[in-house]
């Protein structure tokens, strides 16, 4: 399962996402959006917010720090 987690480059709650993963074992891929517009925009579309941490797990999408909601979609 494909986990993914946009970030900014001076997210708190995504590096405790982040953490939190690597605690669990799970493997994931990080992309800052930061400067990428055009992905923000599509995250945008997708969720709703435009806030992050956004983390993908497959083809669903968690915002913020929900660690529970985290683990039962990584379970």
């Amino acid at each position: 399962m494909k986990i993914v987690v946009y970030t900014t480059r001076t997210c708190a709650y995504c590096k405790q996402v982040m953490k939190w993963l690597e605690h669990k074992g799970k493997k994931y891929t990080t992309y800052d959006v930061t400067d990428d517009v055009e992905m923000r925009k599509e995250l945008y579309e997708k969720t709703s917010y435009t806030t992050v941490p956004i983390i993908q797990v497959g083809e669903k999408y968690i915002v913020g720090p929900q660690f529970g909601k985290l683990a039962e979609l990584i379970a």
